[in-house]
């Protein structure tokens, strides 16, 4: 199920990449430019070419076709990014579900009906969070699945 205007991990890469500039622009060929947009938009660009979750040395491969100058050092401040992208994204979305007023169609102890593993499965809701996500609970009390808000659908509400 599609929701409409949800912002997504991309949506907090800029933000992201402005974060942390202070931090990374002395592994850049530019380190001392007093308009640091580019080495930003570096960044923005690497942060777009990874997936979650972020792991600073593919995005330090992503920066190599910037040319930027690639150590271990640049890799473990890359490495703080999923978790920047993830405190971005909350306050996204957060923003984004007070202006619209956005309401799930399922509730904490719902049965619903997701894709885990390529393949269709239900469970129960065991907590919905504000990062985009809804945390499921897998059969035989083994943990929860991940799952994003728009691949979840309600089967029976308690709503």
């Amino acid at each position: 199920m599609k929701i409409e205007g949800l912002p997504k991990n991309k949506d907090a890469h800029r933000k992201v990449a402005e974060r942390m500039m202070d931090d990374l622009a002395v592994f850049s060929n530019w380190p001392n430019a007093s308009d640091k947009t580019p080495l930003i938009d570096d960044l923005t660009s690497a942060l777009d070419g990874a997936g979650r979750p972020y792991d600073g040395y593919d995005i330090a491969k992503n920066l190599d076709d910037f040319y930027w100058n690639i150590s271990a050092d640049m890799v473990s401040e890359l490495d703080f990014a999923d978790r920047f992208v993830e405190e971005e994204l909350t306050k996204l979305i957060s923003a984004w579900v007070e202006e619209t007023g956005y309401k799930h169609p399922y509730a904490v102890g719902d049965n619903v009906a997701y894709n885990w593993g390529g393949k269709k499965a239900t469970g129960t809701i065991h907590e919905i969070r504000m990062n985009g996500n809804v945390l499921i609970n897998l059969p035989e009390g083994n943990g929860c699945a991940v799952v994003s808000w728009e691949s979840v659908e309600p089967i029976t509400t308690t709503a």
